[in-house]
């Protein structure tokens, strides 16, 4: 009975969160209905908007159905061109089951990849990719190339498998990836391209956290960490949206169990990522970054504090599916488990100390960030997060909604921005990657400008490097 009752709890708590997320996100006409003409309003002189759907069709092909035509899940897409534009044009790109197939086989090119190949055998790995991918772009890439030739900059609002596309890794027609030849963005909708209105408030410096000590933390209390934690709580203020939780009933003990924290090693790179990013982070916040790194790269610390102007998370992450669990995607349902159900507790970055066994307690946590918590936050007015870790972008996918893991959770919790990954990210590539980017935001230009430019770059550098071959899971991995 007390389990049910938990159970219970947490289903109305994940609802709460997902309900006050959505408040967050109301743009100024938030009053009445968003109309076509404000998206398009909206949408750069030099922009296109894909807005695409999975929904259910009738085959009349097949009388199997109850009542005639057998439904069907098919994806189409909304091509939506700025004001005075053009016309806008709806396709639609096929049945459902062909198009998830096709992305299942794409994936699973990136899910176990060896960092030690030589040029030849990447070389032969990325005609593999382009093989494999090819009938993928056939369904997707191409009706959008042919009709979205003329804007530079695309903004991507997929839908159901669409999110775990590698969009800008896919070949276009001259052979050149996607990044190459376009700026690439995402919404979860079109209506995220309205100014949103937040509370007016004070924002905090922006926070780098890297290079955690994942090693057990002694048992003992330490003054050090609690004396940070109190002095920011002290500075920043308190926040009535903080919900400081611990103990049991916060996810960290079974997401431990399906992705075990204590093999988790040191990224020494991360620390000189944070370091190279360091200035122009300041450039671009106009306020002196709060870097933690070590013991200092807690849980508690993030946890404390309030309304930061960006956060970068330099870090390993994880998104346990389903079927990573052992458990049959048919269990995915009411009454099955809460944790297997929301996948909010499937997915955690790991900070200090995730590697110790001993219980959380006021002077000791577990350093697992679940993505449960991070709902849980208040990250309003938040410019930008940064997930330079693995897997960040990947979650459940349900038609209408964007992947629920990591990058939701800090949608939800009031971020404006999410930059993640949808496989794990190579170290030295990624700290290349980042510092780029931070570089390009210092500099003025606009976030998806800022990271697809050395994405190309990277891409350029390693063909140049490695005889031609420049397989894209050291490129454009980023959402």
């Amino acid at each position: 009975m007390a389990k049910k009752q938990f159970e219970e709890l947490l289903h109305q708590e994940a609802d709460l969160s997902r309900r006050l997320g959505h408040l967050e996100y109301r743009p100024p006409e938030a009053g009445r209905s968003v109309e076509l003409n404000d998206v398009r309003a909206a949408i750069p002189s030099d922009a296109m908007l894909f807005e695409f759907a999975r929904v259910e069709a009738e085959d009349w092909n097949d009388q199997g159905g109850p009542n005639g035509a057998k439904p069907v899940q098919r994806y189409g897409v909304w091509i939506i061109p700025a004001e005075g534009q053009g016309d806008v044009q709806v396709v639609d790109l096929g049945e459902a089951k062909q198009i998830d197939s096709e992305i299942e086989k794409v994936r699973a090119i990136f899910g176990k990849f060896d960092l030690q190949v030589d040029s030849e055998e990447e070389r032969e790995l990325e005609q593999q990719y382009r093989e494999t991918v090819g009938t993928l772009t056939d369904l997707v890439l191409r009706p959008l190339e042919t009709r979205g030739a003329r804007a530079r900059r695309w903004i991507l609002s997929p839908d159901g498998q669409l999110w775990l596309i590698p969009w800008a890794a896919l070949p276009t027609t001259d052979g050149a990836s996607l990044v190459e030849n376009r700026i690439i963005s995402y919404v979860i909708s079109g209506r995220d391209l309205l100014s949103r209105e937040h509370p007016p408030q004070k924002l905090a410096p922006p926070v780098i956290m890297a290079d955690p000590i994942t090693i057990c933390l002694p048992p003992t209390p330490q003054p050090a960490p609690r004396k940070l934690i109190a002095e920011l709580q002290k500075d920043l203020g308190p926040s009535d949206l903080l919900l400081n939780r611990s103990g049991t009933g916060d996810g960290s003990e079974p997401i431990k169990r399906s992705a075990p924290a204590n093999k988790a090693l040191r990224l020494p790179l991360t620390r000189n990522e944070a370091k190279a990013i360091f200035p122009y982070l300041q450039i671009y916040a106009k306020a002196e970054p709060l870097l933690f790194l070590d013991n200092d790269a807690l849980k508690g610390v993030f946890k404390s504090i309030r309304h930061p102007h960006a956060v970068v998370l330099s870090t390993h992450g994880e998104f346990a599916t389903a079927q990573d669990m052992g458990v049959d995607e048919s269990h995915l349902k009411p009454g099955a488990g809460f944790l297997l159900e929301n996948p909010l507790l499937r997915c955690h970055l790991l900070l200090a100390g995730c590697n110790q066994r001993s219980p959380p307690s006021e002077d000791v946590d577990d350093g697992v960030l679940t993505g449960a918590e991070i709902v849980g936050y208040d990250l309003r007015g938040i410019d930008l997060v940064v997930l330079s870790a693995c897997k960040t972008g990947l979650g459940d996918i349900h038609a209408g909604l964007s992947a629920a893991g990591l990058r939701q959770a800090f949608q939800l919790a009031g971020a404006q921005t999410v930059v993640a990954s949808l496989w794990s990210v190579p170290d030295v590539e990624t700290a290349t990657l980042m510092e780029a980017f931070f570089k390009n935001l210092a500099g003025g230009a606009s976030k998806a400008a800022a990271l697809c430019e050395p994405q190309r770059d990277l891409i350029k550098a390693r063909r140049a490097a490695r005889r031609g071959a420049a397989h894209p899971y050291f490129g454009p991995r980023s959402h």
